[in-house]
C-alpha cells in the first residue's frame, strides 16, 4: 500500500464517521421523546381551558329555498371580480338568453380571503378589505 492509498482511506473516514454520528444522535432524540417534548412547548396540545369558541347561532342563518334540479346542467364559471362588476350583470342576461341554468362563482380569493360580506359575523375577519361582491343575494335565486 502506498502512502497515497492510506491518505485516501483516512480522508474517507473523515466524512463517514461524522455522518453516522449525526444519524445516531438524531435517532436517540427521536426515540427518547426529547424532540416531541420540545415541539409541545411551541404547539399548544393541551386540553381547552374552558373557553368557549364562537358558536354559530341558527337564527343568523337565513332560510334557504331549494329549487328542483334540471335534467341538464349547463353553466359558466365566474371569478368574484367578474360577479361583482358590470360584466356579472351582462353574463346574467346572457345566461337568460341562451338558456344556461348554472353559474359557479368563486367566492374565495387566491389568498384565502372571502370576496363577499357573510351573514355570519364569525367569518368577518376573513373578508377582504374591499369585497369584490357587494351584494351576493342578487345572484342567489
Amino acid at each position: 500500500m502506498t502512502p497515497q492509498d492510506d491518505q485516501i482511506k483516512k480522508h474517507r473516514y473523515t466524512y463517514i464517521v461524522p455522518v453516522f454520528l449525526i444519524f445516531f444522535i438524531m435517532l436517540f432524540f427521536v426515540y427518547s421523546g426529547t424532540v416531541p417534548s420540545k415541539i409541545n412547548e411551541y404547539v399548544n396540545l393541551e386540553e381547552p381551558s374552558g373557553q368557549e369558541e364562537d358558536v354559530i347561532d341558527d337564527s343568523e342563518i337565513p332560510n334557504i329555498q331549494h329549487t328542483e334540479l334540471p335534467e341538464e346542467v349547463r353553466g359558466i364559471y365566474w371569478t368574484a371580480y367578474t360577479a361583482g362588476s358590470v360584466r356579472g350583470q351582462q353574463l346574467l342576461d346572457y345566461m337568460i338568453q341562451t338558456g344556461l341554468n348554472t353559474a359557479v362563482i368563486d367566492l374565495k380569493m387566491d389568498n384565502g380571503e372571502l370576496a363577499f360580506v357573510p351573514v355570519n359575523t364569525v367569518l368577518a375577519p376573513y373578508v377582504m378589505a374591499k369585497p369584490a361582491i357587494g351584494d351576493l343575494d342578487i345572484f342567489l335565486l
